[in-house]
This record gives structure tokens, C-alpha cells and sequence, in this order.
């Protein structure tokens, strides 16, 4: 009987629960070295290091260089590395090219990590991506704000993920706080500013194998509102009219980077039918969407990660219009997490959700929410009539709120973010992954 492969995950992050069953059910042999994330995954692995590897990366401002090398004589004993975290993005190719295994590209990886690099990288290569600068300061992000006419900007941390502190800037007056909170979930103090693209926003999952994208899955989004660019829902159907596209799209961002194996998670926006290129990461995308491309797509995003990593084949079978539409809705809400609500009860009649879950313990008040980490539950499901399925989901995420006794909040804009400063905004910025700044 051959041995099972050995692979090696660096980070797990946050909601890939699914990953590793995945890759127990393909018999894999998996290490998991992780020290960081808050959700732990220890039990689902075969063995587990408790190990920051954010520290092994040269640009981390603690790099730890024996604690690269440590992790590079590791992934030598493993036939494949991965990472499922935003954090590892950059450090895993190169682990992985110093121990001499299949990874997404050194240069590639990096770039993916800094949304000004990106955007940069983007337009020399002619792809479309909007107006944009890097900013040093409030006085900056004003001066970028007039030089597009005044119309509104996107303000943004250059290096953080999860829609941390993404924010709209319609007037000059806001600058200052639009800046300082973008700053602060920036692990680099850095913050980019560019022109707001009207039209809807999807993620594209994407497979790339031998530089060629092998598999993907249009994701569409649901916005917390107009001006708020906290998610709130997924959805991806069996064939979307943006397969084509979207394919072309992103096998464009492949040949301009170099990218040979990798598992990409790339953001558009849609303006009068043309994708233009938000951002892109060198790992799966996160709000269980990869759950979502299994029931919608036939085919597991999280197996396609392991076999780039193992350089084995992949390739995703045929679209197949059969197969169920999946979505998950997220609870966006405030107030103070009173009960623990059971699923059992949430779930009564209600039979297109396949799971609800609250993501804060009670006895804990609930921050604004202007981070993914900072959603309150979700409801996941699966059916034919998308219809039905999104009535389902809005009405078991609206139980939720009941039974946590908590508040669903409806559409968010700009002038509803609070004035925190101070130890409150501490608070706040503590509760992030990264640590703040």
C-alpha cells in the first residue's frame, strides 16, 4: 500500500474547517503548523505545531530566521505546502521554493499581499483597474479625492484583508477619519485610495496549474449596503453567464504575474460588462465560499489546493446546470450576545438551510462591524430555486438575531460608521487578527 502524501499547512485562518476534512477523505497525511489564528484546528490535523509562521517571513518586522529554516526542514520531510491564511500568503511560496516543492510564485505571492503593488503590477501590464494612489496622509487621500472631481473614493488598508476598514469618501470633511482608521488596520501603517466603481463586485475562485487556469467559480456578492463593503452573503451558481469572462479575466492577471500553481481568490467589480480588477490573493477565498463552489460546482476548491501543492493533476468537470445554486447569509448586527441559539430550533421548516450558526459566544457585546470577524452567525444552503433558498436564508439569519438577542442591522452608509477614538477605538482595532498596527 503507498503512503500517504505528506502535506503541510502553514496558517490555517479562519473558516476552512472544510479543508481538512477534505483532505481526510482523500487520505492525506497533513501537518499543520499554526500560532496564531483564533479559530484551531489542531484536532483536525494529524499532528500540529503551535508556531507563528507570520515570524519566518523576511518582511514580518519580527522575522525569525531560524524559524524559517525550521520551517523550510520541515516542508522538505512533505511532498506538498499550503497555506489557507491570508497572513501566510507570502511567506508559503517561499518555504516552499527553498525546500524545492510546486508553490504560486515568490514574486507573485508578495505582490498579492499589497494592494498598491497590485494595482501598480495591474496597469503596466494594461489590464483595467481603477484610478488610484498610494497615501501618506489625510492631506493625501483629500488631494486624490479632488483630483478625481470629487466624486467618491475608496479608502483602504494597503495589507489587511477580511474588508477591514474599507470605507467610502464622498466629502473632504471625512478624510481624517476615513485615513486614520484605514492606517490602523494596516499592519504596515500604509493606505490606498481609488475611484469607486459602480456595478456589482464578484470573486472569481480560480485553479491555476502549469501557468494555465485549470478551474474556476463565479462568486456574487451582497453588500451590507451601498457604501458599505462588508459582505454580506455569497452565492455561486452551477453555470454563471460570467464563466467566460471571467476565465479570460483571470488567465490575463496569470500571464501578466507568472503564476504557475497556485489556488487565487481574484475581486471584480462589473462596469457597463467589463470586469475591472479590484484585488487578488495567492490563497482560497474565506466566508465559506470554497463550501459553497463544492455544492454549486461538483468539484472541491480545497482538493484542488492540496493537488497544485502535490503537483498532481487537476482539472474541474464540466459545468453541470443540475447541480443545486448555494449561498450563505451572514448576521451583521449590534447589541450584546445575550443566548446561545440552537440550531434545532432555527432550523424548523426550513429545510433548504443546511446549517445556522451564531460566530460570538454570549455574554459578549458585539463590535461595529466593519471587518469580516466582526460578523455575528451565518446560515449556509443549497437548492434548485435560488429564490427559495434566499428567503430561507434571510428568515434563519433573522431567527438568529432573536435568539442571540441581538440586533440585524439593515443597510449600512457612511455617515452610520461611529467616532471612535481613543481607548474604544483600541477596542476595536484590538479585535483584529493582525493585531492593529
Amino acid at each position: 500500500m503507498a503512503a500517504a502524501a505528506r502535506l503541510l499547512v502553514l496558517g490555517a485562518g479562519d473558516g476552512h474547517q472544510s479543508a481538512f476534512a477534505a483532505w481526510l477523505r482523500d487520505g492525506l497525511s497533513v501537518t499543520l503548523v499554526d500560532g496564531f489564528s483564533k479559530p484551531r484546528y489542531e484536532f483536525l490535523a494529524d499532528r500540529s505545531l503551535p508556531l507563528d509562521v507570520r515570524r519566518a517571513d523576511p518582511a514580518h518586522p519580527g522575522h525569525d530566521p531560524a524559524l524559517t529554516d525550521r520551517l523550510v526542514s520541515l516542508a522538505a520531510a512533505h511532498d506538498g505546502v499550503v497555506t489557507l491564511s491570508e497572513e501566510c500568503a507570502s511567506v508559503t511560496p517561499l518555504i516552499a521554493e527553498r525546500a524545492g516543492l510546486p508553490h504560486a510564485g515568490v514574486a507573485a505571492a508578495a505582490l498579492a499581499r499589497d494592494k498598491h503593488r497590485q494595482r501598480v503590477s495591474l496597469e503596466a501590464a494594461g489590464l483595467p483597474v481603477p484610478r488610484y494612489a498610494e497615501l501618506a496622509s489625510a492631506d493625501d487621500l483629500v488631494a486624490f479625492w479632488r483630483a478625481t472631481g470629487g466624486g467618491p473614493v475608496v479608502v483602504k488598508p494597503a495589507d489587511s484583508g477580511g474588508s477591514a476598514s474599507v470605507r467610502i469618501l464622498r466629502r473632504a470633511e471625512d478624510a481624517g477619519r476615513a485615513w486614520e482608521r484605514a492606517v490602523a488596520y494596516s499592519r504596515s501603517g500604509r493606505c490606498v485610495a481609488e475611484e469607486f466603481v459602480e456595478g456589482p463586485e464578484i470573486s472569481v475562485e480560480t485553479a491555476v496549474q502549469g501557468g494555465r487556469v485549470v478551474a474556476l467559480a463565479v462568486t456574487r456578492k451582497e453588500l451590507a449596503g451601498p457604501e458599505f463593503f462588508l459582505e454580506r452573503g455569497h452565492a455561486v451558481a452551477p453555470v454563471d453567464e460570467l464563466d467566460a469572462s471571467a476565465h479570460h479575466a483571470v488567465q490575463q492577471l496569470v500571464d501578466a504575474h507568472g503564476v504557475q500553481n497556485a489556488f487565487l481568490h481574484v475581486e471584480y467589480r462589473l462596469r457597463a460588462g467589463r470586469l475591472v480588477n479590484i484585488e487578488f490573493a495567492a490563497r482560497p477565498g474565506g466566508g465559506h465560499i470554497m463550501d459553497l463552489v463544492r455544492r454549486a460546482r461538483g468539484w472541491d476548491p480545497y482538493r484542488a489546493v492540496a493537488d497544485l501543492a502535490l503537483g498532481r493533476p487537476f482539472r474541474q468537470p464540466a459545468p453541470d446546470p443540475a447541480h443545486p445554486y448555494a449561498a450563505v447569509r451572514f448576521l451583521i448586527a449590534d447589541g450584546f450576545v445575550r443566548h446561545f441559539a440552537e440550531p434545532a430550533a432555527l432550523l424548523t421548516d426550513l429545510p433548504l438551510v443546511e446549517s445556522c450558526w451564531q460566530s460570538v459566544r454570549e455574554g459578549r457585546a458585539l463590535p461595529f462591524p466593519e471587518a469580516s470577524w466582526h460578523r455575528a452567525g451565518a446560515a449556509l444552503g443549497a437548492a434548485a430555486d435560488p429564490g427559495a433558498l434566499q428567503e430561507q436564508l434571510r428568515l434563519a439569519v433573522a431567527r438568529l438575531a432573536d435568539a442571540m438577542g441581538v440586533r440585524e442591522l439593515g443597510p449600512r452608509r457612511v455617515h452610520e460608521y461611529p467616532d471612535v477614538s481613543g481607548a474604544a477605538f483600541e477596542d476595536v482595532i484590538l479585535a483584529h487578527p493582525g493585531g492593529g498596527r
